[in-house]
């Protein structure tokens, strides 16, 4: 994913006076040096040909990967002050999270602001994004401008440079047959492992592709060509027998599998269908979370209560970093607490059809590397949080994963003895 480094900025230039070369330096919270740029190619007309200098009101420390390099080189990607972006005016972030949630953040206020987006794709670190509504900025004379033709031939190479970045991330290989035909009870711990992660991978640049084009009209056509869907090859076909047998399961319903298309037809059938929800509706919902609590696997039951557990300790301690920033300690603990619930949910939660024993494996090894993950993080955490209550809860944290770690362990060991 992107790196992300706006909210600990103290100030930057940008300097495209040169055709074909944007130079910079950007000074960081607690960075003794500033990060420089050098960069092939040319921003937006706006501030194509000038000095751009800007500074943010409200700097504050940011976590940033280990490995990002103090001096940037390679390509420039949108560089504009004028991007049109909404901005929500009411208050906390958590409440903006929650209306998405709910279904419900166009019921929120907001404005449309210019924002200052600044992205570049370095040789070694990859996708670099800068984006602020709220930077304070100044723009010299343009010593010369970018005419339309120009723009839209480094729009093309911006777009070129996104997808080259994106497939870098995703990292297509070409199909194995002898994977593709197998069934997927017959596939290996190994061969799960290496799906899952394509679909990771997939689902990582996809995710970052529709946050770029979010508000483009174009949207659709962009990322589809930034992903590399234009060179998807169905010529040759994939022999999956599963899909056959799914095809003969439903060849051989019998006719009352078919009556619901035949509902309009009979005149006591005619209730609605909001209507036969709403008959009974909080039986119908308790008897469900019944069913779901008693079938649910005591392994998971243990993940879930301590994903839940995590975010109210952190709340408790009054800990707001988490999800301003996705690097801060606070944030990955959270997020690796609940990839950890609801992959496992995913795999021994499954009622009445088990899961393959290879994609149970598979799932349960990368549960293991984000407790992994996750311990690491509240460490760091206990090292930022000195205070006696803080320390007493992030040790009884950490021997609460290391606990659900040797479950899953114990889980994956028992699977393997049965093979």
């Amino acid at each position: 994913m992107a790196w992300r480094i706006d909210k600990g900025i103290l100030r930057g230039e940008i300097d495209n006076t040169e055709r074909g070369r944007v130079t910079g330096k950007l000074w960081l919270v607690g960075w003794s040096e500033p990060i420089t740029l050098d960069l092939q190619g040319d921003a937006w007309p706006d501030i194509a040909g000038t000095k751009l200098s800007f500074t943010n009101p409200e700097p504050r420390p940011q976590f940033i990967r280990e490995g990002f390099r103090r001096e940037q080189q390679g390509m420039v990607g949108d560089i504009t002050a004028s991007k049109k972006s909404k901005v929500y005016v009411q208050g906390p972030s958590e409440e903006v999270g929650r209306a998405y949630a709910e279904g419900r953040i166009n019921e929120l206020p907001a404005v449309w602001k210019n924002t200052l987006y600044i992205e570049w794709y370095d040789q070694i670190n990859g996708r670099v994004l800068i984006e602020s509504a709220e930077f304070q900025m100044t723009v010299s004379e343009a010593s010369w401008e970018l005419d339309e033709d120009d723009h839209e031939a480094q729009m093309m190479l911006n777009l070129q440079a996104m997808r080259d970045y994106l497939a870098t991330v995703i990292r297509r290989e070409e199909p194995k047959p002898e994977t593709e035909a197998k069934w997927p009870e017959e596939m290996s711990e190994e061969e799960w492992e290496e799906g899952l992660q394509a679909s990771d991978r997939l689902t990582d640049a996809a995710m970052e592709a529709a946050e770029k084009f979010a508000d483009d009209p174009d949207a659709r056509e962009k990322e589809a060509y930034v992903m590399g869907w234009d060179q998807v090859d169905d010529d040759e076909p994939v022999d999956r027998p599963w899909l056959d047998e799914i095809d003969l399961d439903a060849e051989d319903e019998d006719d009352e599998g078919e009556a619901w298309k035949h509902a309009d037809d009979d005149p006591s059938s005619s209730k609605s269908f909001s209507d036969a929800f709403s008959e009974d509706e909080s039986e119908t919902d308790e008897s469900a979370i019944d069913e779901f609590e008693r079938d649910q696997h005591p392994l998971q039951k243990l993940a879930q209560d301590y994903a839940l557990k995590a975010t109210n300790v952190l709340e408790e301690l009054g800990i707001e970093d988490r999800g301003e920033d996705p690097d801060h300690p606070a944030d990955v603990f959270c997020r690796n607490a609940y990839q950890i619930m609801g992959k496992l949910a995913g795999v021994l939660n499954s009622g009445t059809h088990e899961m393959p024993r290879g994609m149970i494996l598979a799932t349960t090894k990368r549960c293991m590397n984000w407790a992994d993950e996750g311990m690491a993080a509240l460490r760091q955490l206990s090292a930022l949080h000195p205070e006696a209550q803080a320390q007493q809860a992030f040790s009884e944290l950490l021997q609460e994963l290391a606990a659900l770690r040797e479950g899953i362990v114990r889980l994956r060991t028992n699977l393997q003895d049965e093979s």
